[in-house]
């Protein structure tokens, strides 16, 4: 009996690892549109029912669990990660600022004190540039915030 309840298990995460990641493939494809916020939500949500299900079996399971079946969790979780990660950042664009604000002091100026939008700063505009929020608006957050 316990056999049957490994195999079974072990299919449901082999099924249950690609819908998991394919909703979330959906999810960082959308942009940081307001349209797109009822979309991100669905995916966002329906890979959490996908990942629960993945839980509940293994919960299930509980000390019957495999050393395979954890290990086959984990380097699920990994690939996961390494293949959404080259993906744009969907949530926020804060990390456009970042690297922004970043070349602005290297190039010299105080991010503080300078917009982006302000023609002193003219030459550095580029792709990270234009994909930045708020060009009108001097650096918020303050060194180690």
């Amino acid at each position: 009996m316990q056999t049957k309840v490994r195999y079974a298990a072990s299919l449901v995460l082999v099924l249950v690892a690609p819908m998991l990641w394919y909703l979330l493939w959906l999810f960082a494809n959308t942009d940081l549109s307001l349209r797109m916020r009822v979309a991100q939500i669905i995916y966002f949500l329906s890979a959490f029912a996908v990942f629960c299900l993945a839980v509940a079996v293994v919960w299930r399971l509980g000390h019957a669990t495999s050393r395979r079946i954890v290990w086959f969790i984990i380097a699920v979780g990994i690939l996961m990660r390494l293949s959404l990660a080259p993906i744009r950042p969907v949530t926020t664009s804060d990390i456009y600022r970042y690297l922004w604000e970043g070349r602005v002091i290297n190039q010299g100026y105080n991010p503080f004190s300078e917009r982006p939008d302000s023609p002193e700063l003219a030459v550095l505009h580029d792709q990270i540039w234009s994909k930045m929020e708020y060009k009108n608006i001097p650096a918020a957050y303050p060194p180690v915030a």
